[in-house]
């Protein structure tokens, strides 16, 4: 049975064709994705969600399905919807004091409470 057809299998929902298709690329898939975000648990949640994606959707036809390299396209797809919606945050300052931050004036409060009413 060749690679391209354990994927199409796996879509149609074959429980054995999944578990070899998910045994022989996991660790190529799991190396990618930490490769691609730097972190070994974020790597290990984007694989999986390499899987679900290969085996959630059916709607490509069997000529775009060539076993590995469609595997890791996916893959590579699914750690650029990370990058792009990943926004980093900063750690708090912990220096910082409420007293620092500025008071509105009464003239600023009036303009907030008007923009709120509209």
């Amino acid at each position: 049975m060749t690679q391209k057809t354990k994927v199409a299998l796996a879509r149609e929902g074959d429980v054995n064709a999944r578990e070899s298709i998910y045994r022989k690329y996991y660790g190529d898939v799991y190396r990618y994705c930490v490769y691609r975000c730097g972190d070994m648990h974020l790597g290990e949640d984007l694989a999986q969600e390499t899987f679900l994606r290969l085996y959630r959707y059916k709607d490509i036809s069997e000529s775009d399905v060539s076993g590995k390299a469609y595997i890791m396209k996916v893959a590579c797809n699914v750690c650029n919807n990370h990058a792009s919606s990943y926004v980093p945050t900063a750690p708090l300052d912990r220096t910082a004091r409420s007293d620092d931050v500025p008071l509105l004036t009464p003239e600023q409060e009036s303009v907030r409470y008007a923009i709120a009413s509209l």
